[in-house]
């Protein structure tokens, strides 16, 4: 369930921009979806949720593709169920360059990962690395632990 051309070019034509958190389907809980809502919020800004499989690491498996694209959708139907602003993309390519382009293309004011225990942690760092150099927005990575302490500092 993907947006109309017509509901892609108001959000991209807002002037507020978007919130691009980068999910790994993984991370997330719902302290942290819900505090990428509220920098949402906070910024007046849109929340997209993004997931990228890159082609070169990743298995073609059209079912799996499926699967992640229901997940994500699926979280992007509850948050709006929450009456939260939410919409979900899956996208295609190496992140480094896929999250770049959808970063620009969205004017997006943030970029926020989600990151948890996982051994994926060193690759997330690499990327935001990357990103943070190549973006004209900031780039966020947080905990669930570490929401609480943003939380107050940020005024959320």
């Amino acid at each position: 369930m993907g947006l109309s051309e017509s509901e892609e070019l108001a959000a991209s034509d807002s002037g507020t921009g978007d919130l691009l958190y980068v999910t790994d389907l993984v991370s997330d809980n719902q302290d942290a979806l819900e505090f990428a809502c509220e920098l949402a919020e906070k910024r007046g800004a849109h929340l997209e949720l993004l997931y990228v499989i890159d082609p070169e690491k990743a298995s073609s498996r059209p079912d799996g593709q499926m699967g992640i694209q229901y997940s994500l959708e699926a979280l992007a139907r509850s948050l709006r169920n929450l009456k939260r602003n939410a919409r979900a993309r899956l996208l295609f390519g190496h992140p480094e360059d896929v999250i770049s382009k959808r970063a620009a293309e969205t004017r997006a004011t943030l970029i926020a990962f989600s990151v948890g225990g996982s051994s994926r942690k060193r690759v997330q760092k690499a990327l935001i690395r990357h990103l943070t150099k190549t973006c004209a927005c900031p780039v966020l990575m947080f905990s669930a632990l570490s929401i609480m302490k943003m939380r107050s500092s940020l005024g959320c």
